[in-house]
């Protein structure tokens, strides 16, 4: 019954360091943004006029909405974009300071 103790002990203490360490590294939107450039060559800065202009690959586009999900230790990120004669759709999951494409 001891070993099963001390097991437990350090099994909640690792778990609880893992958790600390999730959070600590959970990436923010100025690296989603860095991402979001190199890995789909989109890239969105915000006018005088509180509009949001985007190009991919130095040809405008569109932007049409995000939605962000902020978790305990993920980040999620759903952007869609549009140009004249093709839609852009990005999932990614933010983890460990990173951000990985995904579809749900």
């Amino acid at each position: 019954m001891g070993e099963f103790k001390t097991f437990f002990k350090w099994g909640i203490i690792g778990l609880l360091f893992l958790g600390i360490c999730l959070m600590a590294t959970k990436p923010g939107e100025s690296q989603y943004e860095k991402w979001r450039a190199s890995k789909h060559g989109i890239i969105c800065w915000y006018d005088p006029m509180l509009l949001t202009t985007c190009k991919k690959d130095g040809e405008p586009i569109e932007w049409r909405s995000k939605a962000t999900t902020w978790g305990l230790f993920t980040v999620k990120v759903r952007d869609r974009y549009a140009s004249a004669d093709r839609s852009y759709v990005i999932h990614a999951i933010g983890l460990f300071g990173r951000f990985i494409d995904f579809r749900s």
